[in-house]
């Protein structure tokens, strides 16, 4: 196992199955526990997008780390609303770090695999494990919400989205999906697409 202690006295342990176990050696409070909960989720993603941003599977890898610690999580603390704002804060600090040009590239990567999804479940309609993953990866896409990225995601998530209006595709797919993470688009240009999926041609 492997034992990390950041500077605000938390202590993460991480077995060889990947379990983690979290103690505060300062405070044993709610508010104690939570910080030292955020602190391991943020350095766990940092070193997390700083080594794999660029792997070609690297929004599985993505999708695969916020299961494990929303499940860490959920064992060691249950689903109370101070630990799940924490692992939101956690992933957003994480992704806070990332510079200009790579907070970019993983904009285009997750933009690009949503888009992916929703096309193999247009050719598939029956495969359901296509849907799950979406669902899944959907979750983690809400950290983007109220950072700069969001603008950037948006940008990318538009190009893609237009495509598969013009190919007439699910509109009740397209509508969940943005339904979903519409916090995630600041400028709200997605939502107002699908009103109005006849003047995409035109522009």
């Amino acid at each position: 196992q492997a034992t990390k202690t950041n500077g605000n006295n938390c202590k993460s342990t991480e077995t060889s199955s990947g379990r983690i176990n979290v103690q505060n050696n300062k405070s044993s409070s709610i508010t104690g526990i939570t910080q030292c909960w955020q602190g391991v989720v943020q350095e766990q993603v940092k070193k997390f997008l700083e080594s794999s941003w660029d792997a070609p599977d690297f929004v599985e890898k993505y999708r695969n780390i916020y299961l494990r610690l929303k499940n860490a999580m959920e064992e060691l603390f249950g689903q109370q609303t101070a630990f799940v704002l924490a692992l939101r804060n956690g992933f957003s600090g994480g992704l806070l770090q990332l510079s200009f040009s790579t907070a970019m590239n993983v904009s285009e990567k997750f933009a690009r695999y949503i888009d992916e999804r929703i096309q193999k479940s247009r050719k598939d309609s029956s495969n359901m494990e296509t849907l799950k993953q979406l669902e899944q990866f959907l979750e983690p896409m809400l950290f983007l919400s109220g950072l700069e990225m969001a603008n950037t995601f948006e940008h990318f998530y538009r190009y893609y989205l237009a495509d598969r209006l013009l190919a007439q595709g699910k509109i009740w797919l397209e509508s969940a999906v943005i339904d979903q993470i519409g916090l995630c688009f600041p400028n709200r240009f997605p939502q107002q697409m699908l009103k109005n999926p006849n003047e995409i041609g035109r522009a």
